[in-house]
C-alpha cells in the first residue's frame, strides 16, 4: 500500500475502520492468485509512489478509498 502512497501507520492510528481495512487487505493478498506479478511490480516501484495497483490488484478499490479520504 505504501507503493501506491499510503500511510499505513496513519491509516491504521487515524482512522476508526483502519485496522480492519488493513486486515481486509492482508487477507486479499493472501488469496491473490498473481502473487508473483505483484512482487515484481512491487520491486520495480520500490521507494516510489505509483497512485495507482495495477488492475489484477485486489484492494485497488480499497486502496483508492483510502487515498481519497
Amino acid at each position: 500500500m505504501e507503493t501506491s502512497g499510503i500511510d499505513i501507520e496513519a491509516e491504521l492510528v487515524g482512522h476508526a475502520n483502519g485496522a480492519s481495512r488493513m486486515r481486509t487487505a492482508m487477507l486479499r493478498c493472501g488469496r491473490c492468485l498473481n502473487a508473483d506479478d505483484c512482487q515484481g511490480w512491487l520491486a520495480e516501484n520500490a521507494g516510489s509512489h505509483v497512485g495507482s495497483p495495477p488492475d489484477y490488484c485486489l484492494n485497488k478499490d480499497l486502496i483508492r478509498t483510502v487515498r481519497e479520504g
